[in-house]
């Protein structure tokens, strides 16, 4: 049974823009993993504000997949008073498998937040970007007690992830500067 949906759009080249500059804590919404996936896909001398450029697709997929999935779980949550989670972007994951075949990996402690308030569930997530678009659409579907992966063990032990080499641990939360400059690019978005 689907639980929720949620699809988000951004504007690949303002994200890029704020990505690019100098100082900005939005780079800190993405896993070291989602970082260096984007970083893959680039021209290899490209450095600074030419390197954010060239990683803002694949980064703007992934920003808005990250939002998709918390209007699906709101979505979700439909006539519950709202979660409070202030700083979850770092907690959400896209990753892909060798193929590029994107999957929303939920990093503890959000995992169980998420599970507390829905049950067992599975997501399903797409991706697309062209000219300067770029979309996501996520759903999330009730499993039957028990059965859905979790965290870590949410991938199989033999599946290989693209950018899957040298990650370090997991940081901690964003702090509220983060926070508070997620909410402007949110605010910022609502005007178009």
């Amino acid at each position: 049974m689907i639980l929720g949906i949620g699809v988000d759009n951004v504007a690949i080249n303002e994200f890029g823009g704020q990505l690019g500059q100098p100082g900005s804590r939005l780079r800190e919404v993405f896993t070291a993993r989602e970082m260096r996936y984007a970083r893959e896909r680039t021209e290899k001398h490209l450095t600074g504000e030419a390197l954010m450029a060239d990683m803002a697709p694949s980064l703007a997929a992934r920003w808005a997949a990250k939002e998709a999935f918390v209007k699906a779980w709101s979505t979700a949550l439909f006539g519950q008073p709202p979660v409070a989670e202030e700083n979850l972007w770092s907690q959400i994951e896209v990753i892909n498998d060798r193929w590029g075949r994107p999957a929303i990996r939920l990093i503890e402690p959000f995992d169980d937040v998420v599970r507390a308030s829905v049950g067992d569930f599975r997501i399903l997530v797409s991706l697309t970007h062209d000219a300067d678009l770029a979309t996501a659409f996520v759903v999330i579907e009730q499993t039957p007690t028990g059965s859905a992966p979790r965290g870590e063990g949410a991938m199989p032990t033999d599946l290989a992830l693209a950018g899957d080499r040298d990650i370090p641990s997991e940081r901690g939360l964003p702090n509220d500067s983060l926070t508070k400059e997620v909410r402007r690019h949110r605010r910022r978005r609502l005007l178009f």
